[in-house]
């Protein structure tokens, strides 16, 4: 690649990043996935790796462990083992000659005891001496004998004979510095030893042997696991028995170090050993500040515990030059990939942006662009033949189109005429002037669509007599509204001739089944109001039973005597009830419009909620009640699209002039 076409490369690089375009997308696409995927190989192997490399660290540290502890043990169990012999045969003898010479053997012939006592109560073993604690102990080469006590050494006070004589239990006690004795720093097992005196057993003394505690030193710090990896014995208590800094032996507590850094876990560790004598956990080594694997194993001889510390980074070193590594090949291998994501890209999306052009010049409404001609027999080639059809369909499309507007446009038209010849049919609201003082009459009609089926009716029959309607064809649109024309005019024709509600919905049902073949039905409810009596006489087709309102709040649905919906059956039979209305009480008649109003959730309004908002309108006129329940309806409805036509019709009696019973 010459310096001229690399320069463009990088150019057209710039633009594909700045104008973010197929190319930019596809590459961004495949990195990315290809990223993800090398990103969850790489973490899922990196800590895999690290939980096998930590499982046989810890394996290692527990093996190594064990050796230790086997080595100590057994050293331990036979110094153990002496120490009781001793003490047992000094319950049963007072021979000097033999402790003294069974002590210089037993220094001699053990290279890992330091030395060895037997320390008496006062006056037991020379009636002339307070203190008396024959001590054999190594120095220069050779076992020494020192009896120790007096007033520089009270060694009643001292813990190897303190507490055995306490207890009445062997132990081991130490790290310490046995100035006046073997004057170096040892660890002690103690053991009490009795004798019978006047058939009672009572305490005569304590025989302990000493080991060095630079032998335990010497011996833990030629352990190493990798290239700083230490061990150290605490004893239970957390005071350094062993440790690579001799200036903590004896003089700190392991604990009072681990609090000092901020670091519990390994104290918690320790705290467990009762119940489980090993543990590992990761914290900062006190002694190097570096974080650190720490394994912590019991010694069950002797009680101490033996801690083996492993730093992090030499633990995981390999493991994280190993994924430097990875990571740079990674790094290098997405280079790769990204250019020749980007060579594919480009011979993919050029011809993609000389179509993108073609389509945008034929948005902009210029059809006779030509298409260019793409060579590859693949999905681009047979996009550009798409597009190609695609210019002679919208060509068609549009000359369809402007047809159907013009259609539509004629069919609005229509519509609306249709709509303001519809309304003409439902009467206005009564003016000022009309209103009785009888009664209160309010009706409101909305309609879903430009025309519908909901109709209702007021008709004034004579000074007393008011005819009510209210009905809902079936279906909606045109269809529905000639019907609903029809409906009307029908009871308007018929209402004068027939007194009973139920013979008028007979003779409406008659009509409207003659020849019904579009099997379209109306629901009806109609009645006859007298102003002097107070008296509805009504009946009912099939539609939904009214409210009645009574001056005392109390709300109920008004019984209806059956029927059927009009012209369904040209013989259907219609029932007439008569309900006697006081001054205050209200009729509400609606469709099921206003019950089956659905909001944005697919709940109906339903009956129980219209009858919640006819509670809050108690005692409103005719017209607020049925604002009020417009209102309530909407507002349930929210967002939520009208899907019926509602109707509602509302009656308030006022005043009664002429008893029912006159």
């Amino acid at each position: 690649m010459t310096l001229h076409e690399l320069a463009r490369f990088l150019r057209s690089l710039r633009g594909a990043l700045n104008r973010r375009t197929l190319s930019f997308r596809l590459i961004v696409l495949m990195l990315s996935t290809t990223g993800m995927i090398f990103i969850v190989a790489f973490a899922y192997n990196y800590v895999a790796t690290s939980a096998i490399m930590l499982e046989d660290a810890t394996i290692n540290a527990r093996h190594l462990a064990q050796s230790v502890i086997g080595r100590i043990a057994a050293h331990s169990d036979t110094i153990q083992k002496l120490t009781k012999s001793i003490a047992a045969q000094l319950g049963a003898r007072q021979d000097l000659p033999w402790l003294y010479t069974t002590q210089r053997q037993l220094v001699e012939n053990n290279n890992d005891i330091f030395g060895t006592c037997a320390a008496f109560e006062p006056f037991s073993a020379d009636p002339g001496r307070r203190h008396f604690a024959p001590y054999h102990f190594k120095r220069d080469g050779s076992v020494s004998l020192k009896v120790l006590g007096g007033t520089g050494y009270d060694y009643f006070a001292m813990p190897w004979y303190a507490h055995p004589k306490e207890t009445g239990q062997p132990g081991w006690t130490g790290p310490y510095y046995d100035e006046g004795g073997g004057n170096v720093l040892m660890a002690t097992y103690s053991v009490p030893f009795y004798r019978t005196v006047n058939g009672a057993q009572r305490f005569a003394g304590v025989v302990t042997v000493d080991i060095s505690i630079d032998w335990l030193s010497d011996y833990l710090n030629g352990i190493r696991l990798f290239e700083s990896g230490y061990a150290f014995l605490i004893m239970r208590d957390g005071t350094f028995i062993t440790h690579p800094d001799r200036r903590l032996v004896s003089r700190e507590n392991m604990f009072t170090r681990i609090a000092q850094s901020g670091d519990p876990s390994l104290a918690r560790i320790i705290k467990r050993m009762d119940v489980e004598p090993f543990g590992a956990a990761f914290g900062r080594d006190f002694h190097t500040g570096k974080r650190s694997l720490h394994y912590i194993h019991s010694l069950a001889a002797t009680g101490w515990i033996i801690v083996i510390v492993v730093p992090e980074h030499e633990l995981y070193g390999d493991l994280r030059a190993l994924a430097r590594t990875i990571v740079l090949i990674i790094i290098v291998g997405m280079l790769a990939l990204f250019v020749a994501v980007l060579f594919v890209a480009r011979s993919i999306t050029r011809p993609v942006h000389s179509l993108s052009r073609v389509a945008g010049e034929i948005a902009r409404g210029n059809l006779d662009i030509d298409v260019p001609h793409a060579d590859l027999a693949n999905e681009i080639g047979m996009l550009a033949e798409s597009f190609r059809s695609m210019k002679l369909s919208l060509r068609e499309y549009i000359a369809n189109l402007r047809e159907t507007t013009a259609a539509k446009e004629r069919i609005e038209s229509e519509l609306a005429v249709g709509r303001t010849i519809q309304m003409s049919f439902i009467p206005a609201p009564p003016r000022p002037a009309d209103r009785r003082e009888e009664y209160e009459i309010a009706a409101a009609i909305e309609m879903a669509r430009e025309v519908g089926g909901d109709l209702y009716d007021i008709v004034p029959l004579d000074e007393d007599r008011l005819f009510l309607l209210v009905g809902d064809v079936s279906g909606k649109g045109v269809p529905a509204a000639l019907l609903m024309a029809v409906t009307r005019t029908l009871f308007r024709a018929f209402a004068t001739s027939y007194r009973r509600p139920a013979a008028l919905l007979e003779r409406v049902n008659e009509e409207l089944a003659r020849e019904n073949d579009s099997a379209m039905f109306v629901t009806a409810f109609c009645g006859v109001y007298n102003c002097a009596t107070g008296e509805l006489a009504y009946s009912n087709a099939g539609h939904n039973p009214p409210l009645f309102m009574g001056a005392d709040g109390d709300i109920r649905p008004l019984a209806i005597p059956g029927g059927i919906a009009l012209g369904a059956d040209d013989g259907a039979a219609f029932g007439d009830a008569i309900i006697a209305m006081r001054p205050g009480e209200r009729i509400l008649v609606y469709t099921d419009g206003v019950t089956e109003a659905l909001n944005e959730r697919g709940e109906f309004f339903g009956e129980p909620g219209l009858i919640r908002a006819l509670a809050r309108a108690h005692s409103a006129s005719a017209e607020e009640t049925v604002a009020r329940t417009i209102a309530a309806v909407r507002e349930h409805a929210g967002g939520a699209p009208q899907s019926d036509d509602i109707t509602l019709l509302c009656l308030r009696a006022l005043r009664i002039t002429t008893s029912a019973d006159a």
